[in-house]
């Protein structure tokens, strides 16, 4: 029997759930965390390069699109949006 007097109600917090282990451990060696920190730094390099590329054609597509004075406008207005 249990030390703790019924009150009649239903227990509002359910009993603590065992985690089951995963199914394949994990071993995070010297060398694998040097791969994926390289492989991490690698995308990262290569997305800050993609989006510079990006924006690099648009500017080129807008300049040859707009006026010079309108260009000139939207270059001020992009030191204030940046």
């Amino acid at each position: 029997m249990s030390c703790v007097p019924s009150t009649g109600r239903k227990n509002p917090f359910p009993p603590e759930r065992k985690i089951p282990k995963a199914s394949i451990p994990i071993k995070l060696t010297v060398e694998s965390l040097k791969q994926k920190t390289f492989k991490g730094t690698l995308w990262s390099t290569l997305e800050r390069f993609s989006v510079q590329g990006i924006a690099f054609v648009v500017m080129i597509i807008m300049a040859r699109i707009l006026t010079p004075d309108d260009y000139g406008l939207v270059g001020m207005l992009a030191v204030f949006i940046a």
